[in-house]
Order: C-alpha cells, then structure tokens, then sequence
C-alpha cells in the first residue's frame, strides 16, 4: 500500500510539473473610447527560464503608445504588439503597459488575442495562447491626445 502511496504521489508531482505554465494578467477597461487613449497593463508570470516574446493582436486602425516597458523591448507592428524579453527567469514576473488609440470613428466589439512563447536554454520551446480579452469601443473613456505626455515629447 505504501508503494502505491509513493508512486501516486511521484505521478501527482510530474503531471503538476509538465502542465505549469506561465501566467498572463491583461488589466484594461471594458470599453474603449474612439479617439482615445486607453491603458492596458501586463503582467507576466514565467514558469520558464530563457527568452521570451508575448503578442497581442489588434484590429486594424488602432495606435499605440508604450508606457513603461518593464525592462523588455516593445514595438510595434501593423496590428501587432511585440514585447521581447532577452532572458527571464523561472518564478519572474514582469509588467509593462502602454497606452491603444481606437480610431475617431470606430465602434463595435473585438477580442485582444494573446500568445506568449518563451525558448528555454536547453532549447526547448514552450508555447501558450491565452483567453481572448474581450472589448468594447464606444463611449468616452480614456484620455485625448492632447492629455498624453508621450505624445507632447515627440
């Protein structure tokens, strides 16, 4: 009985192993006002060592604005946003955020799609696509162009 215990707990232990993963938190409002500037924040969870490269995708239309980089580069390109992180620990978190512009015109609904994939140094490659963070664009939330310090230093 006691070795059955022994080799239950020793499959427990792997499986909760290889299903970590890394975490994901996307912190923005609900809705979007066209024309506006509207915060999104990240944090990321790795349970991976090495580099790493998280993407978000938009719908044509929008611009954006990186706020804090959280000692990543981001950049972006058409509707894409690209965080890159040269070498992450195992249990790092990292934050950054950044400001998404919705055209004037704009309104509807759309999903921000994320997709995080981190190269360990034994060559491995670890692959995560997250739920969908669903928004709407409409109203007046978020802050004209003319109250966006970045904008004003370029």
């Amino acid at each position: 009985m006691r070795k059955l215990l022994l080799i239950l707990q020793v499959i427990a232990f792997t499986c909760l192993r290889l299903a970590a993963q890394e975490e994901v938190k996307v912190d923005c409002q609900d809705q979007w006002g066209p024309g506006r500037f509207n915060k999104v924040s990240v944090t990321i969870s790795f349970d991976h060592a090495g580099f790493a490269r998280f993407t978000q995708d938009f719908p044509e239309g929008f611009t954006a604005v990186t706020d804090q980089s959280g000692g990543g580069d981001i950049s972006w390109g058409g509707n894409k946003m690209h965080a890159v992180f040269m070498n992450v620990g195992q249990g790092q978190s990292v934050h950054f955020s950044y400001f998404v512009r919705p055209e004037a015109g704009m309104n509807g609904n759309f999903n921000i799609k994320s997709k995080l994939v981190v190269i360990s140094s034994k060559s491995k490659r670890y692959t995560t696509d997250f739920k969908d963070r669903p928004i709407k664009v409409a109203g007046t939330n978020g802050l004209l162009p003319d109250a966006m310090p970045e904008l004003k230093k370029k």
